[in-house]
């Protein structure tokens, strides 16, 4: 009898693919409650992004209209309040220019002010350019600072400050007069012309700058003016210089290129180059203290010269003799004197 042997079954290995009807069942299943419910998680998560962004725009409209309405108020007030101010300022009678202060210094004219300044009886005060005044009234020569304001309803005041005039310009070929109303020209720091309108006792002690020809424009504006700049630089350095000796220049002659002549109230002619003034002032410093210990009056000095400076001096008058006896060689006046001391 032949037996069979049994072999022994073969196991076969899991397959992690293979699956029994139940799991592919039970999977399947899974997979279609999934399949139904992603649909609507995707569904409500548009819902509430379209809820918010419809928040978003809601409230970025009212934002917007609450900005149009401000812009709106802005803008309506504004319109507003321009109208009032054109009515309570310009359109207003009150606010109109009647009455004008003038401070200004001695010498200036108040109508010539007046005119460059541009002002009118009846301006309106509001629409008075203040800026452009000043800069108008700051092109005057001789005018180093301006003050223009406003005082309402109808005022407007104006201070004018000059630059200290320093001498009288005399030009016979251009009929300028020193010290004259009519003709006369002040010349200030910095050489600037100004129309003399008046003469007053301060403007009557300055000095005389004398040129032979010079040209000043109706403006004040003085061309070819390096004589008279050399003249202006010549007073304040003596000035400087002789300061302890009681000596001032009362004129200057700038008759050439290469000289001035200066007339000082000792009545002392002192001529000059137009360079190295320093070393000349000390030199005529030097002069008046050897003159001043010789007693004799200097009556010119020549400064151009370097060396061995030619000087003169003032002749001392000669005492005549007084003859009490007879009356032969005697004038008119030394006899009346004569009698006079019999007499006596």
């Amino acid at each position: 009898m032949i037996s069979r042997s049994s072999s022994p079954k073969t196991r076969r290995k899991a397959d992690p693919f293979d699956l029994s009807q139940r799991q592919v069942v039970e999977s399947l299943h899974s997979m279609d409650v999934m399949d139904r419910n992603h649909p609507i998680h995707q569904l409500e998560a548009r819902t509430g992004g379209l809820k918010k962004r419809k928040l978003r725009r809601s409230r970025w409209g009212l934002r917007l209209l609450r900005v149009a309405a401000v812009t709106v108020s802005l803008v309506s007030m504004s319109a507003f309040g321009n109208w009032v101010y054109q009515r309570a300022f310009f359109d207003n009678p009150d606010f109109c220019l009647k009455k004008v202060e003038l401070g200004i210094p001695e010498g200036f004219s108040g109508t010539k002010v007046l005119e460059v300044a541009g002002v009118e009886q009846g301006m309106k005060m509001m629409a008075i350019d203040l800026e452009a005044m000043r800069n108008r009234l700051a092109s005057i020569p001789l005018v180093s600072r301006v003050e223009v304001s406003r005082e309402f309803p109808d005022k407007l005041i104006i201070v004018i400050e000059e630059a200290r005039p320093v001498a009288w310009l005399s030009c016979s070929a251009r009929g300028i007069e020193a010290f004259s109303e009519k003709e006369g020209w002040l010349i200030g720091e910095k050489g600037g012309l100004v129309k003399c309108e008046l003469v007053t006792a301060r403007l009557a002690a300055l000095p005389v700058i004398r040129v032979e020809d010079v040209y000043v424009s109706e403006g004040g504006a003085m061309m070819d003016s390096e004589l008279v700049q050399a003249a202006l630089k010549l007073m304040e350095a003596s000035r400087s210089s002789l300061k302890g000796e009681g000596l001032e220049i009362i004129e200057v002659m700038a008759k050439n290129t290469y000289s001035l002549r200066a007339l000082y109230n000792n009545r002392m002619e002192v001529t000059f180059g137009l360079s190295n003034l320093e070393s000349a002032l000390n030199d005529l410093r030097t002069i008046l203290e050897r003159s001043r210990a010789d007693g004799k009056l200097l009556a010119t000095v020549n400064l151009r010269v370097r060396r061995n400076i030619p000087v003169t001096f003032y002749q001392p008058p000669v005492a005549k003799p007084v003859n009490l006896e007879g009356d032969e060689g005697l004038d008119g006046e030394e006899k009346a004197g004569k009698k006079a001391i019999k007499k006596g």
